[in-house]
């Protein structure tokens, strides 16, 4: 008859006990030091990570002023130019249409010589109710008879003479040229400054320099790579300039931003969008008066800082059972062995066994 044979658990030896034992201390130690860093550090890093953003929004706001400020003077000063009076007056008096026509060229290169050398401008007009004067590129056209009902007109018109900022439009909707509407054309999306040179009851001037919305974008997306979140340029009246990620004129991407709360012209707030707090840092432009903001979910941060938290600490946890490990089997080899040898020894002997040699190696102590 075939007996099972019966197995018995070894009891855990002094050693594997004081490991274990070892182990749960250092974890739950770890893991309180961790809560405790994350509780006390966590809001800190927040507030670290929102100065930050926001330092980074102010100097894009600055460069970004500084190139709108150097246009509006170049604005100011093409107005003034004697030249341009010139060719003023010679469209008051014109008779035909010839008239109008040929002074497209002197215009047209004038508008060239000031606006050209800036790389954030698309293109410069002069605009009256008769023609229009300037360059445009690819299918972009200005019709006259659409330009009074826009609302770069009206702006302008409102401005009466002062530069004014028209937030980024549907280039071919606003002038009523549907019919050519292209999703992939790179002009489609632009915003403009407009200046009303001069109005008579049945005539008017306008000066109107476009630009691509890329002009706040290539800056924005080159600042902010280090954090996650997105950024805006928002105007007054709730219009979208800019976003990350998305058409400026589909603000369907954009959260409903309360700008109502923004009480001074820099800082930041924590609002509660769709249900979930963000941290939004803004910044008002001096020139335009619009509003860039940088959005970021509230927990965002902490999550990133409780990741990189979790992997330092389990590198210490690793270290720290590791070296005690280390010493154990070297304490083992060292000490433990040598003495069980000796206790082997010792029973071969009790047994009657006198020729029984030990052989111990270790500590001097030991031998």
């Amino acid at each position: 008859m075939n007996h099972g044979r019966k197995f018995t658990a070894r009891p855990l030896g002094l050693q594997v006990k004081f490991f274990i034992t070892y182990c749960m201390i250092v974890s739950l130690l770890c893991g309180s030091i961790g809560i405790v860093y994350y509780k006390t550090t966590g809001s800190a890093l927040s507030r670290m990570v929102t100065k930050d953003a926001l330092t980074i929004l102010q100097k894009n706001n600055q460069i970004i002023d500084q190139q709108l400020e150097s246009i509006e003077n170049y604005a100011n000063s093409f107005v003034a130019d004697q030249s341009f009076d010139d060719y003023m007056v010679q469209y008051q008096a014109a008779q035909s249409v010839y008239d109008y026509y040929r002074l497209d060229h002197p215009i047209t290169k004038l508008l060239h010589n000031y606006f050209s050398s800036s790389p954030s401008i698309f293109s410069a007009h002069v605009i009256t109710r008769k023609t229009s004067y300037g360059e445009l590129f690819g299918s972009n056209i200005i019709p006259v008879q659409n330009f009074s009902k826009s609302r770069i007109y009206q702006a302008a018109i409102a401005g009466e003479g002062k530069t004014v900022w028209i937030p980024t439009y549907d280039f071919f909707t606003e002038y009523g040229q549907s019919s050519i509407l292209s999703e992939k054309d790179p002009y489609r999306s632009v915003f403009s400054a407009a200046k009303l040179i001069w109005q008579t009851s049945d005539d008017y001037m306008v000066l109107v320099i476009h630009f691509l919305d890329d002009v706040y974008s290539e800056l924005f997306e080159t600042q902010f790579t280090e954090y996650e979140g997105s950024y805006f340029v928002i105007a007054p009246d709730g219009s979208i300039v800019c976003q990350s990620g998305g058409s400026a004129f589909d603000p369907s991407g954009a959260p409903p931003l309360a700008t109502s709360t923004f009480s001074q012209d820099s800082g930041y707030v924590i609002q509660k969008l769709e249900g979930e707090e963000f941290i939004v840092c803004y910044d008002v432009s001096d020139i335009t008066g619009w509003i860039s903001a940088w959005v970021i979910r509230q927990d965002v941060i902490l999550n990133q800082f409780a990741n990189e938290l979790a992997q330092n600490l389990a590198v210490i946890l690793i270290i720290l059972i590791i070296l005690p490990l280390i010493l154990i089997l070297y304490i083992n080899a060292k000490m433990i062995r040598p003495l069980n040898a000796l206790q082997e020894g010792i029973k071969e002997t009790g047994k009657g066994n006198f020729r029984t040699e030990v052989k111990v190696e270790g500590f001097q102590e030991i031998r």
